[in-house]
């Protein structure tokens, strides 16, 4: 997935392009509008990158910019982007002097002895790149102060905090309503409720808004993905968990991409507010 922008003197357009297998899909429209959606099947997957990448190159020269890239963007950089963008924004819009500390935090780098102990408390191994992210460049939240956003953000759990160390059921059982929800467990079944805790454990958690959360998740196969749902909405989240379920072995999304895409829906959010706010 890449998510392109065009700033424009009034509005934003927005326009963004995936490909599953040999079908492209394209999401466009005017920001903080539902947009229109797009599908081209292709006779094989070579033909949709192809297309795929035409489709980039005609956007980036009409002035459509990508913020997040995956070529060439660490995780370390898809936040200083966010970084940037809330800072340009910021001196644009307001006269006060601008906190960073107000769009971006880091929090304190663990220790190779917190990861080991975070490790222990989980029923199988941390994926490799997550422990070297974890060592050297530590985690992040984005939208601290709620200033730029309506209940948005994205915050990566740090391996001490308990919140980090909950299994997948346990956490969504908790957002749901804030406590025990015997309807979502008893639709789930205990089966079901064991193989997500012994193969999924959460590790950030992104809130477009009181209700719909996105979170970012590893697997028992070492892969990652994102688990979205309304959490108003029961049969949204069975779905959403069987999907997960049915797909792991298919997770082979790596940690930058995924985390670049909950940094794109923070980005998303900030467009919203920079242009909600300078018209």
């Amino acid at each position: 997935m890449q998510d392109f922008y065009l700033i424009k003197e009034s509005d934003i357009d927005f326009w963004k392009i995936h490909i599953e297998g040999k079908i492209l899909i394209t999401h466009y429209g005017e920001i903080g509008a539902n947009g229109t959606h797009n599908k081209e099947d292709y006779e094989n997957s070579k033909m949709a990158q192809e297309r795929y990448e035409k489709l980039v190159k005609e956007k980036i020269s009409e002035g459509y910019q990508c913020f997040t890239n995956l070529k060439e963007h660490t995780i370390k950089q898809h936040v200083e982007v966010y970084q940037n963008l809330c800072t340009r924004f910021y001196n644009e819009l307001c006269t006060e002097e601008y906190d960073k500390s107000y769009s971006v935090e880091w929090h304190t780098k663990p220790s190779a002895v917190d990861i080991d102990a975070y490790e222990k408390k989980i029923p199988f191994i941390l994926p490799e790149s997550l422990k070297q992210f974890w060592l050297t460049d530590s985690t992040f939240r984005l939208g601290t102060a709620g200033w730029m956003l309506d209940g948005g953000g994205f915050n990566m759990f740090e391996p001490k905090q308990n919140i980090g160390l909950r299994y997948l059921i346990k956490t969504i059982e908790q957002e749901m309503w804030g406590g025990s929800r015997d309807d979502l467990l008893q639709t789930i079944g205990q089966e079901n409720i064991d193989y997500f805790n012994s193969n999924f454990i959460i590790i950030g958690l992104y809130c477009e808004s009181d209700d719909k959360h996105t979170y970012l998740y590893f697997t028992s196969k070492g892969g990652f993905g994102k688990l979205k749902y309304d959490q108003n909405d029961l049969d949204d989240v069975v779905n959403s968990l069987n999907n997960m379920r049915k797909n792991i072995d298919n997770s082979s999304a790596t940690l930058n991409s995924k985390i670049a895409e909950c940094i794109d829906l923070a980005i998303y959010d900030l467009l919203i507010w920079y242009n909600y706010e300078r018209n």
